[in-house]
Order: C-alpha cells, then structure tokens, then sequence
C-alpha cells in the first residue's frame, strides 16, 4: 500500500461528473505527475484530497489513515500541504510576513517558538526559491512568476510529507524554472512525496517517475513518463488523431 492511497473517488456539480470512481495510489519519497486536457477534473481532485471540496464517495488514506472530509488547516497539521492554481496572496502583507505565517501551524510551533525563529525560517526559504531580495516587498507588488514562487515557499514551509503543487511552472520564465525543479528534486532527496498537476509536459516528465492521465473526470492512463508520452490514447485525449506528443525531454 502507498503512502497515499485514493480508492473509489467521486464528484459531482449537477450532471458534471468532475471526478469519477478514480483509484490510484503514490508511493513515499516519490514524485507522481498528474496530466490530462483543461475541463479533465484533475484541480478538483487535489481539492478533494487537500480537504478543499467534499466527496460524494470514495475513500482516501495517508498512512492507513482515512483523511477524507478532514479540514485543510488538520492536513496541514497531519503533515500534508499545497499551492493553488490560482495564486491569492495576503495583499497588503510583505513577502517576509507573508513566509512567516506557515511558522504559526500546530506543525510547526514546537520548532518555531518565537517570532525571531519564525522570520530566520522565513529569510531561509525566501533564499531557497529566489526572493531573498524581494523580502520587504509587497506582495502587491510581485509579478506572477514571484507569486508563483512564494506560493510554493509557503507550501514547503509547513515541512510537509506531501507536496500538491498545482501547475507550479505557470508564469515561470526559464530561469525559475530551472530553480522550482531543482527545489522540487531536493524536496524528493530529502524524503517529501511530491504529486505535481503541470501542463507544462516537456518540463514535468523531466522530474516525474510515475504519472497518471485523467480525462473527463476518470484515470485514463498510468505508468512511467516514456510510456505515457507515445500513448496513443493520451496523444488522442490532449491533440486529437494523429498527432505526437514528442519525446520525454525532447
């Protein structure tokens, strides 16, 4: 059994069947990539697992423990955190006060007892995807591809287990790029499950050992990156017949 187990998974909004009967599982210490076309019903599958949407049924397991229906602020705590496809951040608020907010967790006050602790954690992951000069800066200020990165800085501040980063690549430029990848795979190195949703393939299957497709709402497909690109059925649901997808890192 994996270290995240989803079984049965469904949701509904009327007639849309967003998620349906969808079972898969990731294994610890590694990275799972999640693909499919826009509409397939993969930001409604994060939003069931990361306690943001209910389910209509189904079952979802961390560590053997049924996690479905618990509230994000408890997954958090239970080791489990994410970034969001659209990011909103705190207005108003600086890049530095914005990175300390994850040290006020029940996770994490053991280690961050006070407000000194709390800003150096903050300066630290700051520096780890880029920002350290940008820490007075309004986040009103950011341009997207910094809101980006401070999103995930304030995922991985809560020292999760496992990672959900929604399409972590939009609005990144090359060089940031190049840098959240490096992140993600140390983030690996050091024992955290990343499962990454990304259209951005090219980039994605460069980090992924493990990927699955979904297509109207359903797992169309699974298994490891070179497979998945020359699936037929995957190059039909993204493109049509008789097109490619190319080469993993081609």
């Amino acid at each position: 059994m994996g270290l995240l187990t989803v079984s049965n998974l469904s949701r509904h909004f009327g007639g849309v069947k967003a998620v349906q009967e969808l079972d898969f599982s990731v294994e610890a210490g590694t990275i799972f990539g999640i693909i499919g076309p826009n509409g397939a019903g993969k930001t409604s599958l994060f939003n069931l697992l990361t306690g943001f949407l209910s389910a209509d049924s189904g079952s979802v397991r961390f560590r053997d423990h049924e996690i479905l229906g618990e509230k994000p602020h408890r997954l958090v705590d239970m080791g489990i955190a994410r970034t969001f496809q659209l990011v909103k951040p705190f207005f108003g608020m600086t890049v530095l006060e914005t990175l300390m907010i994850p040290g006020w967790a029940q996770r994490m006050r053991t280690q961050l007892q006070s407000p000194e602790a709390r800003r150096s954690r903050a300066h630290e992951q700051l520096g780890r995807v880029g920002l350290a000069d940008k820490a007075a800066v309004l986040v009103d200020d950011l341009n997207q591809g910094e809101l980006r990165l401070l999103d995930v800085a304030r995922a991985v501040a809560t020292e999760p287990e496992v990672l959900f980063l929604d399409e972590p690549f939009s609005g990144l430029g090359q060089e940031s790029i190049s840098r959240l990848s490096t992140i993600i795979t140390d983030l690996k190195r050091s024992g955290v499950t990343v499962v990454i949703i990304e259209h951005r393939l090219r980039e994605l299957m460069q980090l992924v050992e493990h990927v699955m497709v979904m297509n109207f709402g359903r797992k169309l497909t699974e298994g490891n990156p070179a497979d998945i690109v020359q699936d037929a059925a995957v190059i039909e649901a993204y493109l049509g017949k008789g097109k490619h997808l190319g080469t993993v890192g081609g």
